[in-house]
C-alpha cells in the first residue's frame, strides 16, 4: 500500500509525497550486485525510520492536534526490515521506493495537490543524494540500468522547476540527504534521470515553494544509525 487518503472534502487539504531509501539494490551492501563503483555509499538506517516518523505524525491527528489539514499521504519506503505504518485502520506496508512505483505514486500526488489552489504540497526525501549543478536524489534500484546510471535517480532540481505548473499555490519541498560531487557524476555530461513530469516555460502559477536542505552543497548529511535523523526531528517539532 503506497496512498492513504485521509479525506476527500472540497477544501483546501495538504497532499503529502514522502519516500524515504535505506535500502539499495546495487550499493555496497545490496542484494541484487554491486556495481563497480558504489561511490562510496550502501544501506542506510535512517531514512525508513525518518519517512515512517513523518507519515504517522500527518496520518494521527492527536499528534498536531488537527490543526494539519491532511487531504491524503503518498509514501514509498525501501527497507531490508519491516516499516510498517500504524494508522486507526490497521498496520500496512508501504511499497518501495522503485522508479515505477515513485513514477506513479507521484502522479497521484500531483493530481491531488493541482485540484485546489490552496492546497498545500508537501514533498519529502530522505536517503542518499548525488549533487552536479542539479541534485539527484537515488531510488532504491539505482544503477539497475549498466547503460543509464542515474534513470532511477529522481532530478530534484526539475521536479522543483516542473512543480510551478501545480495549482497550490503552497508548496514545502524538504531534502533530507548529502550533496556530494562523485566522479560518476563529473563523467557524465549529462545524468538522464527519471522523468516524472515536464519542465513547461510559460505556464508557472505564483507560489510560495521554500526547499528546507539537510546540508550545503558538496556537504555530506549528518545521520545517527537507529533513528531518525536531526533534520527530520526537527521537522517533526516544527509542525507539531
Amino acid at each position: 500500500m503506497t496512498e492513504f487518503v485521509v479525506s476527500k472534502e472540497d477544501k483546501p487539504l495538504l497532499h503529502a509525497f514522502i519516500i524515504g531509501v535505506g535500502s539499495y539494490d546495487h550499493l555496497d551492501g545490496g542484494k541484487k550486485g554491486k556495481i563497480p563503483d558504489t561511490m562510496k555509499m550502501g544501506q542506510l538506517a535512517s531514512p525508513p525510520l525518518s519517512a515512517r516518523a513523518l507519515t504517522q505524525f500527518l496520518l494521527d491527528p492527536t499528534q498536531h492536534n488537527g490543526e494539519i489539514p491532511v487531504g491524503s499521504v503518498e509514501v514509498l519506503i525501501s527497507c531490508d526490515r519491516s516499516a510498517a505504518i500504524t494508522t486507526s485502520g490497521g498496520r500496512f506496508v508501504p511499497e518501495s521506493a522503485t522508479a515505477i512505483n515513485v513514477k506513479q505514486a507521484f502522479r497521484r500526488w500531483f493530481q491531488r495537490c493541482n485540484s485546489n489552489p490552496n492546497n498545500i504540497a508537501v514533498f519529502y526525501y530522505c536517503g542518499h543524494g548525488i549533487e552536479k549543478g542539479d541534485l539527484f536524489l537515488l531510488l532504491e534500484d539505482f544503477a539497475s540500468d549498466p547503460f543509464l546510471l542515474f534513470a532511477s535517480t529522481i532530478n530534484f532540481t526539475d521536479i522543483y522547476e516542473a512543480m510551478s505548473q501545480c495549482n497550490a499555490t503552497t508548496q514545502c519541498y524538504f531534502v533530507d540527504c548529502c550533496r556530494k560531487v562523485t566522479k560518476a557524476a563529473i563523467d557524465r555530461p549529462r545524468m538522464a534521470a527519471l522523468q516524472l513530469l515536464d519542465v513547461v516555460w510559460g505556464d508557472e502559477t505564483p507560489r510560495e515553494a521554500p526547499i528546507f536542505f539537510s546540508t550545503a552543497r558538496t556537504i555530506e548529511a549528518w545521520a545517527p544509525s537507529n533513528r531518525v535523523t536531526r533534520f527530520t526531528d526537527s521537522i517533526l517539532k516544527c509542525l507539531s
